[in-house]
């Protein structure tokens, strides 16, 4: 009877030990295959408009370039690890950098169990703020604020494991609501952070990655003229348009590695 026990007991440590957190620090809740977004194009896949270079069994991001290869837009982004404490990223501009406008140039994440709990910003080398993480009890992202001079930040209110709203802290700011998801896996779930690009344009949602959802969300694309494919494991592969003659029109491709 001892030795079952102790076999049990094993077995119950073993199984803990293997189990990976979600992104943002959630629990597994079911059996999705894993995998891991590495390129994204719209039409020629030697014409990327993402690449994410991964390291440590894809547990660690190593570099996420933006644009590569057009010498007026490429952004890179150069992560560092110190531990299992903090990462530090490193933002490379082209040397054709008038278009961008740059909050900051690198910033460092403070990590505890995986998660981030604060990043601080720098500009040049010289401290711009601090922005604070906070969680839920079951692991989830509900926050983002800078206490600094000038308070601002986005809450995030969640159902099961999609954001279903977002809003800023500021009074009579507008509140974004996201609904209506299929069963399709979003291309970023997968990653291990939300983090935000540093820079803005006309094109630029503010974010560099995003794992906020699960499932795709088919009031973002999916209507009588957008549409998506997926893989046999759900994941999403290609968003693309319909034209009026009934054609695909090619929004974005993803690409993945497991």
């Amino acid at each position: 009877m001892k030795k079952l026990l102790l076999l049990t007991c094993i077995t119950a440590l073993a199984f803990s030990a293997c189990h990976k957190p979600e992104p943002n620090g959630g629990e597994t809740t079911d059996s999705v295959v894993r995998k891991y977004l590495v390129k994204t194009y719209i039409s020629d896949p030697n014409q990327p408009e993402k690449t994410i270079e991964w390291e440590d069994g894809f547990k660690r991001i190593k570099r996420i370039v933006t644009k590569p290869g057009n010498p007026y837009f490429e952004v890179a982004y150069d992560f560092e690890y110190f531990g299992n404490d903090s990462l530090s990223v490193v933002i490379l501009l082209p040397e054709q950098s008038s278009f961008w406008h740059v909050g900051f140039s690198n910033f460092t994440c403070h990590l505890n169990e995986g998660r981030i709990t604060s990043v601080d910003y720098y500009r040049r080398d010289t401290y711009q703020y601090t922005e604070e993480y906070g969680y839920d009890e079951r692991g989830r992202l509900i926050s983002v604020i800078n206490n600094g001079e000038h308070p601002h930040g986005i809450i995030y209110e969640w159902d099961g494991e999609n954001v279903c709203e977002s809003r800023s802290i500021l009074p009579e700011s507008d509140i974004h609501k996201y609904t209506d998801f299929c069963e399709h896996i979003d291309p970023e779930y997968t990653m291990p952070f939300v983090l935000f690009n540093g820079w803005t344009d006309q094109y630029g949602d503010g974010y560099l990655t995003k794992p906020l959802w699960k499932n795709w969300r088919k009031w973002n694309m999916d209507t009588e003229s957008c549409s998506h494919e997926f893989d046999e494991d759900g994941y999403v592969t290609m968003t693309y348009l319909i034209d009026s003659e009934g054609d695909t029109i090619p929004f974005m491709h993803y690409v993945y590695s497991e």
